[in-house]
């Protein structure tokens, strides 16, 4: 029998997709509320229980992984269901085109992705009210989702079936580690000393390229009252000031937007393109 192409079952897949995304409309909303008061708790402790300054870099890294957390458990449904995988299995062995499947359940997930990072940015940021533009601001926290996605379709995929339950915990870790004991602002001169930490903080840590976006963006655009800062402050200020600046960065991209634009792109496609390769290889006798 002659089997549909690429496009013809890329097409089927994501309209297939489709339908189910419509028909999980209020486990999404569930979801959204806990994503909604996510921000809303983090906020409020910022702004009126810490007294945080807005251009804090450790207020940034908290947003940020709060967001990739919530995110990449969200994304393990993906392709880690355990009620979907056996019905991808069969498909599976009887022709679907898994490239097609990837890309057709990915790219409807990105909506989602969308949906919740702008959703706790927007209340996060009108909570915490910082001088910089909003348009400005949300660009490292979409950059900072598309890894966390990347991380969730990653360890989904590489988890062996009987496995799947812990995906929630091993997520959690992962953001928990990569993005706060790898991206401590204050310990950016130590990881930064050499180039091996350098890089392998770069892979790793989202909010190694997340925060300085905002942080010096911040800095561009506003005037942080650095007379009126307090003493622990200033000192983490210029800690951050000179810290980030170890680290590489684009010619003439002093502000490091770019770089981290450039690198969290990069590192997000990189965890897709290893977890199509776990898709594929992952739970291989049941494909066959």
């Amino acid at each position: 029998r002659t089997l549909p192409g690429f496009c013809a079952q890329f097409h089927l897949i994501l309209k297939r997709r489709s339908v189910q995304w419509w028909r999980r409309m209020a486990i999404r909303i569930m979801f959204f509320v806990v994503v909604e008061f996510a921000a809303a708790f983090l906020g409020v402790m910022d702004r009126y229980i810490f007294q945080n300054s807005a251009w804090l870099p450790t207020g940034f890294m908290n947003a940020q992984i709060s967001v990739a957390l919530l995110v990449s458990v969200y994304s393990l449904a993906t392709f880690g269901s355990p009620d979907e995988l056996p019905v991808f299995w069969r498909e599976s062995s009887h022709g679907l085109n898994r490239l097609a499947f990837f890309l057709a359940q990915s790219l409807l997930d990105l909506l989602d992705m969308f949906i919740f990072c702008m959703g706790f940015t927007m209340l996060y940021y009108v909570v915490t009210a910082p001088d910089l533009n909003f348009r400005i601001y949300v660009i490292p926290f979409i950059l900072v989702c598309y890894v966390a996605s990347g991380w969730g379709y990653f360890v989904s995929c590489w988890l062996p079936f009987e496995h799947v339950p812990l995906g929630p915990f091993v997520s959690t870790l992962l953001c928990f580690v990569f993005g706060g004991i790898l991206g401590l602002p204050n310990e950016m001169s130590t990881y930064l000393a050499t180039p091996l930490c350098e890089i392998v903080v770069g892979i790793l840590a989202f909010t190694r390229w997340g925060v300085p976006m905002n942080f010096f963006q911040y800095l561009k655009e506003t005037d942080v009252g650095a007379a009126y800062m307090s003493t622990f402050e200033r000192f983490l200020y210029n800690s951050a000031l000179q810290d980030y600046r170890l680290g590489w960065h684009l010619p003439g991209d002093d502000d490091y937007f770019w770089t981290g634009v450039l690198s969290l792109t990069t590192v997000g496609t990189v965890l897709r393109i290893l977890a199509f390769v776990g898709l594929c290889n992952t739970n291989r006798e049941k494909q066959a």
